[in-house]
């Protein structure tokens, strides 16, 4: 291949991949205002556009050929993000010393079917899953840091102390669309749910605010699947990683309506 005919193959692959939706990563969602005084610490506000967070699943297979599978998984909020970075905040301060910091975490239960025939990676297999709709997904606040959590490996049982105290922030249920790929390879998958029925508590209400003072009805929680643990794709096994929540996703209902 000549020098201009590579560049023209390079210009025309560019302009596919930016004919690509957008793939929001960081940043994104709507922009909301936080509170954190709502939250037991000191009273500071900013502006932010989504959670990161890492998260822990439990995942149980079933079904004709293992084509189903159960996720019941848990999360706890990293940081606040905005477009391009980390907004500081008191999240995950310690309590020590006089500073008022906080955890927020999730507990959530979905469920899939296998979409298609597996696929071939450059290093292994992927299997792609659709989500149920029915999804249920709560948002808490640990104000004394003093929640643990845990998982059963392949009983998929939640295990938990110190929570007593916690309060409830916002939940949801529908998952307006959803996907799961996992694969064997060396990049091990990923997820997307998208909810068309968030609804903050009381509590949630006056932490988060969509910029103009509305509170938000949908939610995006979305993650990398870092790796797979103690089993093989279509057997139980548990997976981790990092992942965000957006409220007010921009891609949801353009994927919901394909």
């Amino acid at each position: 291949m000549n020098w201009y005919l590579y560049a023209l193959t390079a210009a025309l692959g560019l302009a596919n991949l930016a004919a690509l939706p957008q793939a929001y990563a960081v940043g994104g969602g709507g922009n909301f205002t936080v509170n954190e005084a709502a939250l037991t610490a000191d009273p500071q506000t900013m502006e932010a556009d989504s959670l990161d967070l890492t998260y822990h699943d439990c995942l149980k297979f079933g079904g004709f050929d293992n084509r189903r599978f159960r996720d019941v998984g848990y999360l706890w909020i990293s940081s606040y993000q905005d477009a391009d970075s980390v907004v500081n905040s008191q999240i995950n301060y310690s309590n020590a010393g006089g500073t008022n910091g906080y955890n927020i975490y999730a507990k959530y239960l979905y469920s899939g079917q296998q979409a298609m025939a597996p696929q071939a990676t450059p290093t292994g297999n992927r299997i792609n899953y659709t989500v149920d709709p029915n999804a249920p997904f709560e948002l808490w606040l640990d104000p004394n840091q003093d929640t643990t959590l845990g998982l059963i490996a392949f009983n998929c049982l939640y295990v938990s102390a110190g929570t007593a105290d916690d309060i409830l922030l916002g939940t949801a249920n529908n998952v307006q669309v959803g996907e799961r790929s996992e694969t064997d390879g060396l990049a091990n998958g990923d997820f997307e749910l998208c909810y068309d029925d968030w609804s903050f508590t009381a509590r949630g209400d006056e932490w988060i605010k969509l910029v103009g003072g509305m509170s938000f009805t949908s939610m995006s929680f979305n993650g990398n699947i870092t790796r797979l643990m103690g089993g093989m794709l279509k057997q139980d096994h548990r997976a981790e990683g990092s992942g965000n929540i957006f409220w007010d996703p921009p891609d949801c209902d353009q994927f919901a309506n394909n």
